[in-house]
């Protein structure tokens, strides 16, 4: 569900969060004109930011401890916007990273501060660290399927803590930005989502969201069997497996909880099913409500891996539902005509916005 990941590096450069930074530069040049700036995601392969027109740019970055992660030259074009990514999957931007940048006439040096976020969405609170009494802003749509996102400002604690609650929107998948700006310009970033998890029946594959660069455990009726790690912004994906090493096919009555994704992941899988009419472009199929249902499922219709539509199904009293694919999708979707060997997945809905899912191809 990465599509629903608002708040991704692709917007980087236009965002909002900084570093500590300290700018060496002849006399002349005011604080917050820096001619060199840094805008980066923690957590993330690459750093980036801002340089002169037409320059070269030296950069060493260096690990809290001083070992090299990378160092190298990048030519600066018309567009002033630089960035560097590392393709071992071992190195990324992390809290104490070391980094110098030098077009040889100004000399950058920055610390990556203590810049942190976690999200409790069954407290629905998002916590973390930052800079003592320094501004965040922290923004989301605070809704799966926003099209506006929302920014609140507040002061890191004199401890370097902070907390943010609101009464509503922490709905498993939506994207969660913490921004913080320097003085002279540079932003650093945490983005994540709330935490989510879904399972597939029939499958032993799951997918979720939890904290960056964090592990997790699901479990299948109090047994331990899926482990994964987040990336850069949390999202991750595993197999369930058992002890010999074979792989656990998830099916309808089956309990699955994860507490490390977070408290509230409870759910038994309903005994979902689903066809799609490639003549009509109806999509029909059930959800039965195993007592955490949210009344709705997301439709998706793939083909050679390309995302072809979507649409939204809401359930009768029974979790039976019909989609007209052709003429009304649910009203966040464009109409889609359904083909032979598309791939549908139907998503059924828990309350918290976790996921129990059926894939099918249509013949």
């Amino acid at each position: 569900m990465r599509s629903v990941h608002i708040l991704r590096r692709a917007a980087m450069l236009g965002a909002s969060v900084a570093l500590a930074a300290l700018l060496v530069a002849p006399s002349g040049v005011a604080a917050g004109t820096a001619p060199i700036t840094f805008r980066m995601y923690l957590f993330d392969s690459c750093i980036s930011g801002y340089a002169p027109t037409n320059s070269t740019l030296n950069f060493a970055w260096r690990a809290a401890d001083g070992t090299l992660k990378a160092k190298g030259s990048l030519s600066i074009g018309a567009g002033r916007s630089w960035e560097y990514c590392s393709s071992d999957p071992a190195i990324w931007v992390a809290i104490g990273d070391r980094i110098k940048v030098t077009d040889g006439g100004y000399t950058r040096n920055f610390t990556v501060p203590k810049l942190t976020m976690a999200v409790d969405r069954a407290g629905r609170t998002a916590y973390g660290t930052g800079p003592a009494g320094r501004t965040v802003k922290i923004c989301s749509t605070w809704a799966l399927f926003g099209d506006f996102e929302q920014c609140t400002r507040f002061r890191v604690r004199q401890n370097g803590t902070w907390s943010y609650s609101r009464s509503h929107g922490w709905y498993g998948g939506v994207g969660v930005r913490l921004t913080w700006k320097s003085p002279n310009g540079d932003m650093l970033n945490v983005s994540t989502g709330v935490p989510r998890l879904a399972v597939t029946l029939g499958k032993a594959g799951f997918q979720g969201t939890t904290a960056p660069r964090t592990a997790v455990e699901v479990a299948v009726n109090g047994r331990s069997i899926g482990q994964a790690t987040g990336d850069s912004y949390g999202d991750f994906k595993g197999t369930f497996v058992n002890a010999r090493g074979r792989k656990v096919k998830i099916a309808a009555g089956d309990r699955v909880t994860a507490a490390s994704v977070a408290s509230d992941v409870d759910f038994i899988v309903p005994a979902i099913t689903g066809a799609a009419d490639r003549v009509t472009d109806i999509i029909t199929g059930s959800c039965p409500d195993t007592g955490t249902s949210d009344g709705w499922a997301r439709l998706t219709v793939m083909h050679s891996g390309h995302f072809r539509g979507g649409g939204i199904a809401y359930f009768e009293a029974d979790g039976t539902f019909t989609v007209d694919m052709r003429n009304d999708p649910g009203g966040l979707y464009s109409p889609t005509n359904i083909i032979a060997n598309d791939h549908i997945t139907i998503a059924c809905m828990q309350t918290t916005g976790d996921a129990a899912q059926l894939k099918f191809t249509v013949h």
